[in-house]
């Protein structure tokens, strides 16, 4: 017989001291040192934005490894969500379930290459978003495999726009090195749109 599914729960970001939280003794999930800095250096520039969900007993049944980099920041205080009326079995199947099924997404990959193609282009670090290095020559192409289908030139007055066509990864590459090049020119300003920006 199949279970009812249970009323959406209240849920309440309490802000608790960091040193009340327990690891869970059944949390089958590791952190490694450069996860944790990792984790810590996002946490540094953002902020805690996802709670640590907690048992009524203070035990924490997600967010190891988010309480571990807000202690290597020194932090002593963090937000946290108690998941109240769950059995021993019911928080050791969350524990799994959400370490493990965000493992099972995937990613689009033609727009996941644009992305770390425009955020390198800025400046943006990725190995500090995660990424190995091994994955980041997988996916960003070198410059002489980039596959552009079309550059058009237009002009009106004293506003000019390049049309590039082609993947957008190769699209989002070709606007990096303008904006690299064209940036230095005095009074110019680059700026990325799509056609319906008009």
């Amino acid at each position: 017989m199949a279970k009812v599914p249970r009323s959406p729960p209240v849920l309440v970001v309490v802000v608790r001291r960091l040193a009340e939280l327990k690891p869970h003794p059944r949390n089958a999930r590791r952190h490694s040192a450069e996860q944790i800095a990792q984790l810590a250096g996002v946490m540094r520039r953002f902020g805690w934005t996802n709670p640590a969900l907690i048992d009524e007993d203070d035990f924490i049944i997600a967010g190891h490894g988010r309480v571990q980099a807000a202690q290597t920041l020194g932090l002593v205080e963090g937000p946290t969500i108690t998941i109240a009326g769950l059995t021993d079995h019911e928080k050791r199947e969350l524990m799994l379930a959400d370490n493990r099924i965000g493992l099972n997404a995937s990613w689009n990959v033609e727009t996941l290459r644009a992305e770390l193609v425009q955020l390198r282009g800025d400046g943006t670090d990725l190995e500090a978003l995660g990424f190995q290095r091994a994955e980041i020559d997988k996916l960003l192409p070198a410059a002489d495999e980039i596959a552009v289908e079309e550059i058009d030139v237009s002009t009106v007055a004293d506003r000019f726009w390049i049309s590039v066509r082609g993947p957008l990864s190769a699209q989002a590459e070709v606007f990096q090195r303008l904006k690299a090049v064209m940036g230095e020119v005095p009074g110019i300003t680059v700026e990325q749109g799509t056609l319906a920006d008009g």
